[in-house]
């Protein structure tokens, strides 16, 4: 019926597996849209009888043959009992033939297409109780349908080994004397138990034969892991316990389908560029973005511990610059570079005179931006041009005038300089400028003087927008420092601060989930005792994983229907690791070859960041 009604699309003759994959994509994308639905009514049916209503899904309606959907059209509901002459025009699934692009689009709407089901009824057969059943046997029923859901209609696949299981749900269900826990006098074994056994080995061939047929792994394993409920408290830990669970790991397989759906990821830990548990301060950001072209908020200060992700919070703001047109402009304070003064943002400004040369094509325009500059520096450009050598690319310079006369007030006319060349420059940018200075902490006194001029001189213009990282805990220890003193001056300025906390559980969870390309409720377990273990620092808690794995706590599993990671649960929580990030990279730098020790101790002499050619 999904493959008469266009849900999905499938070709046969098909040669590679290349082509198989992207055909039967088709019919799985929209199988899991009906599946995904199914399981929704099932959880808003949980959630009445929970707030005391009755329960209207009986467990005997919770089968395939008694699911009725009804697909949204022009004539109105499609149902499955009406002939299918045509597709749904709400759908379009003709498109479905680039159904992987089409997923792994940035844009998820896309892929929404459940409200394109216009219902889903369960019908509970004439003459069968409305019993409710207990939670295992409802979601072992659900994963019955699914396997004929996920099955693709095949006439050829064998249905014994689900005959097989539904007897046996039968057999429990009508509390037959064989399934009771009576002790077995030749091995001492409760019958339950060894029948359980024999249970979990069809759960693992249903899901094995899905494999042959093309099913992609992590939804065979979501099936075993729904029929493994028919063993009741003799489950494996990864068996579902609430409709509530399927639902989210369908939801992640239809938004994430390249992560956790497809079995494509290669067997290494690599970490995303993602943010986690951050959705509360990223709209701060926004919101403060915004607020700029009313003139009411400057910028953000992001505050935080070492490590916590506060550059990595500011990196979001290059999506809502490129939205607006605008460019980000950035610098990074370090130790060393605290002996050159202003060259950071020198730097950043020199960067920003080399964009305006490159992207000033008309000549018109290129006329009146050096008109502007000239105007607006006058002789004094070439004061500027000591540490803007790209300056000259936008404007002529006067060399007659003698730079000596302005020893003088030189820091004070070079602020005020750094300030006219930012407001010509954002008056001429196709959009906004953003300036996003990281670790300001260990910025010099003199370029902490002109982030305040540039500040100040900034209050009136609406295309400037300020982002500054700054570790306070650090400044804190030194309450008499310029840094300081700066630091309190911004709360007198109309600057939004956010101050980041280390990830809560469920954030270490989402990271541990998106890293390890699992559903989160099989990392919600190991995820915990990271929490605990790194005390929620998200890159503490990324370079334990690594030590882990280089450990051989936590490895790539090829065995079982999903090739997936794998750990040791018992050995991870008994593991002692340090509470501290610089401990923990000692501890991985100490198993380094001397030479590499050695270089690494001279290079961090000289930086941050050091070139290798």
């Amino acid at each position: 019926w999904i493959d008469e009604s266009k849900l999905g699309t499938k070709s046969d003759g098909l040669g590679s597996a290349d082509d198989l994959k992207c055909a039967l994509s088709g019919y799985i994308t929209s199988a899991l849209l009906v599946a995904s639905k199914i399981t929704e009514s099932l959880v808003k049916a949980d959630k009445m009888e929970q707030s005391g209503c009755r329960n209207t899904i009986p467990l005997a309606a919770i089968a395939a043959e008694n699911i009725d959907l009804g697909l949204k059209n022009e004539r109105g509901s499609l149902t499955r009992s009406d002939p299918i002459k045509s597709p749904p025009q709400v759908l379009k699934r003709g498109d479905i033939q680039r159904n992987e692009s089409l997923l792994n689009s940035r844009d998820k709407s896309q892929t929404n297409h459940l409200e394109a089901i216009d219902y889903v009824r369960m019908n509970c057969p004439p003459g069968i109780l409305s019993d409710v059943g207990n939670k295992t046997d409802r979601l072992f029923a659900l994963g019955v349908v699914f396997v004929e859901l996920f099955a693709f209609g095949n006439p050829t696949f064998d249905a014994d080994a689900i005959n097989e299981i539904k007897a046996s749900a039968n057999a429990k269900s009508s509390g037959d004397t064989k399934m009771k826990p009576t002790i077995d006098s030749t091995n001492n074994v409760p019958l339950k138990k060894r029948r359980s056994d024999q249970e979990q080995g069809s759960s693992s061939e249903i899901s094995g034969k899905l494999a042959l047929l093309g099913t992609p792994r992590p939804l065979c394993a979501l099936v075993e892991d729904l029929i493994e409920c028919i063993r009741g408290e003799f489950r494996r830990d990864d068996a579902y316990k609430t409709f509530e669970d399927v639902y989210l790991d369908l939801q992640l397989m239809i938004n994430e389908p390249s992560k956790y759906l497809f079995d494509n990821h290669m067997p290494q830990l690599t970490i995303s560029d993602k943010l986690y548990g951050r959705d509360e301060e990223m709209l701060k950001i926004q919101e403060a973005y915004k607020l700029r072209s009313t003139g009411v908020c400057l910028g953000v200060i992001i505050t935080g511990e070492a490590s916590v992700g506060k550059s990595r919070l500011a990196r979001s703001i290059d999506e809502l610059s490129w939205q607006n047109n605008g460019t980000v402009l950035r610098g990074k304070f370090d130790q060393v570079q605290e002996s050159q003064p202003l060259s950071v943002i020198a730097n950043m400004f020199n960067d920003m005179c080399q964009l305006f040369a490159e992207a000033v094509r008309s000549q018109g325009m290129k006329q009146n931006l050096a008109s502007a500059l000239e105007s607006a520096l006058g002789s004094q450009a070439r004061l500027l041009s000591r540490f803007l050598p790209n300056l000259p690319r936008l404007m002529t310079l006067n060399f007659t005038q003698n730079s000596s006369s302005y020893c003088s007030e030189s820091t004070q006319v070079i602020r005020r300089l750094f300030c006219k060349t930012l407001q010509v420059l954002s008056f001429y940018s196709p959009g906004p400028i953003t300036i996003l200075l990281d670790d300001v902490q260990w910025a010099d006194p003199a370029s902490l003087l002109l982030i305040s001029s540039l500040l100040q001189c900034s209050k009136e213009n609406k295309r400037v927008f300020f982002l500054f990282c700054v570790r306070d805990n650090e400044i804190q220890h030194s309450l008499d420092s310029p840094v300081h003193n700066w630091y309190q001056s911004t709360f007198e300025m109309p600057l939004k601060h956010i101050t980041l906390a280390n990830l809560s559980e469920d954030g270490v969870n989402a990271m541990v989930s998106d890293t390890l390309c699992l559903f989160p409720r099989l990392t919600r377990p190991l995820s915990r005792v990271l929490h605990r273990k790194a005390l929620g620092n998200p890159f503490f808690v990324w370079q334990t994983l690594k030590v882990l794995q280089k450990e051989g706590y936590l490895y790539h599993s090829l065995r079982g229907t999903m090739r997936r990671w794998m750990w040791d649960m018992d050995k991870i929580s008994e593991l002692r690791l340090s509470e501290n990030v610089l401990d923990l990279l000692i501890r991985q730098m100490d198993i380094l070859p001397s030479d590499l020790k050695m270089g690494l101790e001279v290079a961090s002499c000289m930086g941050a960041n050091v070139s290798m050619v």
